[in-house]
């Protein structure tokens, strides 16, 4: 029998640090109950540069009844990986939690794009708590009822600690679905997470896909969008001036590329016994992959040879994602910064 794919839905990725915010660097990938599922549903995935595309099996000549063929679907899990180390660095993606993951729900269907993320980009308000599928449990004194619940509200483990005995119990959920569950102890709910076995160090976050939400759709495909912002820091140039130029330095200062303005210069040692002029942006500013135009270092300099001022412009360089540090002390207290070295 021919089999002809039609597109059921698509999830489109981006980030404000790649020039027209496309982000390619990532890897799509089912969970294995939701591998086993799309190949019963003849359902196949296909990614090319930002955009994930699902294609539902029909026999040939016939379109797809989306309803009718994917009713049975259910909840559908996804994984993101990135492929690129440096994705954490130049990607704003909020304060996380200890033991947190990017969980995405699928939303709800009011009009295309369906936003994944909670507000205008990815942030710390997507996390959720992540456990294996064995963890430690700290438990309160006295006597303790733990019940943990899956999205059903069904019970799938309950036990009574006595606490004069044990602090800690080790929560057993191997056989459980991968899915959100919520722990409660003594009746009182104390956590909602995402539990599976290992993530990996690569994850970026998982997507929970409700089919059963979107069943009633009127237009096909379904259209994701799932945006990441790039790290605001403040810009920082380490200027220094070759010992053998023969130059003196009347005025030096760095111009903003896009209207920012620069604090500057402190005097600072660097490697070597050097000293360097340091110049920050006075706000933060994203990370970028290629800029448009860049910062300019302006002097104003005689020589030996004539005491005439005479000017000279440098182009400064991007700040680079991999040169980042936080500020531990003064009034930037917490933000990070990008440090770029300038020899003239």
């Amino acid at each position: 029998m021919n089999i002809e794919y039609q597109k059921w839905l698509t999830l489109k990725l981006s980030n404000t640090y790649f020039p027209e915010a496309i982000f390619s660097r990532f890897r799509f990938l089912p969970f294995l109950k939701t591998g086993r599922l799309l190949k019963n549903y003849q359902v196949l995935i296909d990614k090319k540069e930002n955009t994930v595309s699902l294609y539902v099996g029909t026999s040939a000549f016939e379109d797809v009844d989306f309803k009718t063929q994917l009713s049975g679907l259910g909840k559908l899990l996804f994984l993101l990986k990135t492929t690129d180390d440096s994705f954490y660095s130049y990607t704003d993606v909020g304060a996380a939690a200890p033991h947190g993951i990017l969980f995405f729900n699928s939303g709800t269907l009011k009009g295309y794009p369906i936003e994944l993320q909670r507000d205008s980009y990815v942030s710390a308000q997507d996390y959720i708590a992540y456990r294996p599928k064995n963890f430690m449990v700290s438990v309160p004194e006295g006597k303790a009822e733990i019940q943990i619940k899956n999205e059903a509200e069904t019970i799938v483990f309950s036990k009574t600690i006595d606490n004069t005995q044990q602090k800690q119990y080790a929560v057993n959920l191997v056989g459980q679905p991968n899915g959100v569950y919520r722990m409660d102890i003594n009746g009182r709910s104390t956590a909602h997470f995402f539990c599976c076995d290992d993530l990996g160090a690569d994850c970026i976050g998982v997507w929970q896909l409700d089919v059963a939400a979107f069943l009633e759709a009127k237009e096909y495909p379904l259209v994701f969008n799932l945006d990441f912002a790039a790290r605001e820091v403040h810009w920082q140039y380490e200027v220094m001036l070759g010992a053998s130029r023969k130059m003196e330095i009347q005025e030096m200062n760095v111009k903003g590329a896009a209207g920012e303005s620069y604090t500057g210069p402190e005097e600072k040692t660097v490697l070597g016994n050097r000293k360097a002029q340091v110049y920050t942006s006075d706000s933060p500013q994203q990370l970028q992959l290629q800029l448009a135009d860049s910062p300019q270092l302006q002097l104003s300099y005689t020589t030996d040879f004539s005491d005439r001022p005479q000017e000279l412009e440098i182009k400064l360089p991007n700040p680079a994602s991999g040169q980042l540090g936080k500020y531990t002390n003064g009034p930037n207290k917490g933000a990070f910064y990008a440090t770029s070295f300038v020899y003239v």
